[in-house]
């Protein structure tokens, strides 16, 4: 490559990273949203403490049903340096996104030693809106690094047949390694690296997949895994027959989406009728394609090639298409293009460079040419920087759902509880009501229903529903510890106890389970069951921010002050956030008579939430005991606005009323308080009646 190339290439890949980072900027905007990003980042404790314990959970377990251990190890380095912070994970998504197109770029180069190909290829890849959900969703951080180390292997193992170095092979099944940690879709690598034996030698033989034996066999011994972690069901001879027409389906789906990126959704549901019949569409998908493979065969000019492409695009897509059937929410989904694409991409080049090149006499169909490809371009960018901006929050994501399948109980449920997690929960039982309606037998919108219901203490309606979801979903355990809390809150222990120690049969390390089976011993006053609950609850997750403070509040009233502290302590350096932390706190600093970190205290608890009438009363005490009587009343003023018939700070109102002199107000204080039924102290009131 000379000087001038190498130039070219330069400003090339600085144009078009500016471009792709303009097209994907609204993505840094973004939060976290709850289709998996609660169960791989916000909720996973997991990634919340680089130590061995949790670095050998993360590699023995499945998250989501998928094996994913060097994705989560991805997560759990960015907590440790930013915690929550949804800048931060979208910026890493998008860096590596564009590192991507850089490997893209490169790959494409060394397979056709053609710059102007690898420009078109690597655009296309860089804002193509298909892949918007693999950039902009966050637990698609598996996309991203899964595709660097594919991306990676295949490059080196192009160098090592190039150059013959074993160096570059075995970074090559390093790379693949790290890649299928990543993510199982990694799995077809020993194909595509038989498809470039194919490519530079132009025929397939036996040693050449001799030769993949390296890389076939942690590809079969991870499928494996996957496949444990996953769940597995036989399926009847004809439903594996439907399957191959959706496979069919599938293809065709992606090559149309990839041309014509309209109407994208991060949900796809299967058609109305699939379990009985499928649209017309589906059986004659097998036709279409035997016609394109046709068509392929009469491409005599550049037929290896586009060979080649079809085929990167079919192998690097099969594990997701359905040709294997699996138990998947949905028939399709964006993110899944994100590799396959490129194979359709290099053919998209291709066919461009034979149209600029074969035209070379012919000035003006040059120029229609490239005008088409710069117009292509702009669309596909503005679609994808509009895309983004979909994925700003859960509300947002599910409404777009909805305008494109209005009758998704899926969607519903997913919004609904997002409006649950703001608050909004009159929204929330509308939706969940929806998802009902279009799916009577989804055990999950009783279930979250009844969550709602719990909040608004309607607690027959919410055991109504956790009861129905658990008729339809029998062995659904966090159904039975949601209703065993209702019953034990409204005083029925022994079904209670039922519901928790049958929740415990089901998943025996269920921590929910164990944290309100220590609320019953608890209400019970058997504090030594409640404490050993407790324990055992933090022993599975210590992370589970409640439970310390359920335990420090056992230890408060046992008079075990300094326990209580360290208890309240460790839920704040877990969630800096949590109110009745820091309230319960303050309390046992004053009882201690460490007024100053009661009083800091308080003030982050009403800095949290400015409507705490309690923590405005409580305060009032700590400035009356500084001897700052102006600002004890101004607090005990707030708690009575708040909490009319808030006796207590009455009664201290009274008596700051009092030393300050100031007897009329103190007066219409004692007088409300009997008005509220409550007699202040005796020796109180005839001090009170001698100045009088």
């Amino acid at each position: 490559m000379n000087l001038r190339d190498k130039i070219k290439i330069y400003i090339f890949i600085t144009i078009t990273l500016v471009v792709i980072f303009i097209t994907f900027s609204p993505c840094l905007k973004n939060g976290y949203c709850n289709w998996d990003d609660y169960h791989l980042i916000t909720a996973n404790n997991s990634i919340k403490n680089l130590s061995w314990k949790n670095i050998k959970e993360m590699v023995t377990s499945g998250y989501v049903g998928t094996y994913i251990p060097l994705t989560i190890f991805s997560f759990a380095v960015e907590y440790k340096f930013f915690n929550l912070n949804p800048r931060v994970s979208h910026t890493i998504n998008l860096v590596f996104h564009l590192l991507n197109v850089i490997l893209v770029f490169w790959l494409i180069y060394l397979l056709s030693n053609n710059l102007a190909i690898s420009i078109v290829v690597s655009l296309l890849f860089g804002i193509h809106p298909l892949h918007v959900e693999s950039v902009a969703w966050v637990t698609e951080r598996k996309d991203m690094l899964y595709s660097f180390f594919f991306l990676g292997s295949l490059i080196a193992y192009i160098y090592y047949k190039r150059f013959g170095y074993k160096k570059h092979f075995f970074f090559s099944l390093f790379m693949f390694i790290l890649s299928i940690l990543s993510k199982p879709m990694a799995v077809t690598l020993p194909l595509v690296l038989i498809l470039f034996d194919y490519y530079f030698e132009k025929r397939f033989t036996i040693r050449q997949i001799y030769f993949k034996s390296p890389f076939l066999i942690p590809a079969i011994f991870f499928s494996i895994i996957n496949i444990h972690f996953q769940g597995s069901s036989s399926v009847a001879l004809i439903n594996y027959f439907k399957h191959i027409l959706v496979f069919c389906h599938n293809i065709l789906f992606y090559f149309y989406k990839i041309i014509i990126p309209l109407n994208l959704s991060c949900f796809y549901p299967y058609p109305d009728s699939f379990e009985y019949a499928l649209p017309i569409f589906f059986l004659i998908s097998p036709a279409i394609i035997a016609g394109l493979v046709i068509l392929i065969i009469l491409t005599k000019k550049v037929t290896h090639k586009i060979i080649f492409g079809a085929l990167f695009f079919i192998i690097t897509i099969l594990p997701v298409s359905q040709v294997i059937p699996l138990i998947a929410p949905a028939i399709a989904a964006d993110r899944y293009t994100y590799i396959p694409a490129i194979g359709l991409f290099y053919i998209a080049g291709i066919i461009f460079f034979w149209l600029y090149n074969d035209f070379k006499k012919l000035a003006t169909a040059r120029v229609i040419s490239v005008i088409c490809l710069i117009v292509g371009l702009f669309l596909y960018s503005f679609l994808s920087y509009k895309r983004c901006q979909i994925w700003k929050d859960s509300i947002t994501l599910w409404n777009d759902v909805l305008k494109k399948y209005p009758e998704s109980p899926l969607a519903y449920n997913n919004r609904g509880n997002a409006y649950n997690l703001l608050g909004e929960y009159s929204k929330a039982v509308d939706d969940f009501n929806k998802a009902i309606e279009f799916n009577p037998e989804l055990e999950l919108s009783y279930f979250n229903r009844g969550t709602v219901y719990e909040r608004l203490e309607l607690y027959d309606k919410a055991i109504a529903d956790f009861t129905t979801a658990l008729n339809i979903q029998p062995n659904f355990a966090m159904g039975y510890v949601d209703r065993g809390s209702i019953y034990c809150r409204i005083g029925e222990y022994e079904k209670a106890y039922n519901d928790l120690t049958r929740a415990l049969q089901l998943k025996p390390n269920l921590v929910e389970a164990y944290y309100n089976l220590g609320v019953l011993f608890f209400r019970l006053n058997n504090y030594n069951l409640a404490l050993e609950h407790y324990y055992h609850a933090l022993s599975i997750d210590p992370y589970f921010t409640v439970v310390y403070i359920s335990r420090a509040d056992i230890y408060f009233i046992s008079g075990d002050y300094g326990r209580a502290i360290e208890d309240y302590t460790k839920a704040l350096e877990i969630d800096s956030l949590n109110v009745d932390a820091y309230y319960n706190r303050a309390v046992t600093f004053a009882r201690v008579g460490k007024l100053d970190k009661a009083l800091s205290d308080y003030n982050q608890t009403l800095k949290l939430e400015p409507d705490y009438a309690q923590a405005y009363n409580n305060r009032g005490n700590i400035y009356l005991n500084f001897g700052e009587s102006e600002k004890a009343i101004k607090d005990y003023n707030r708690a009575i606005e708040l909490d009319s018939n808030y006796a207590q700070a009455y009664y201290n109102r009274a008596v700051t009323h009092y030393t300050l002199g100031d007897f009329d107000k103190a007066s219409k204080d004692v007088e409300k308080l009997k008005k509220l039924g409550v007699v202040p102290d005796s020796n109180f009131i005839k001090l009170f009646k001698n100045k009088k």
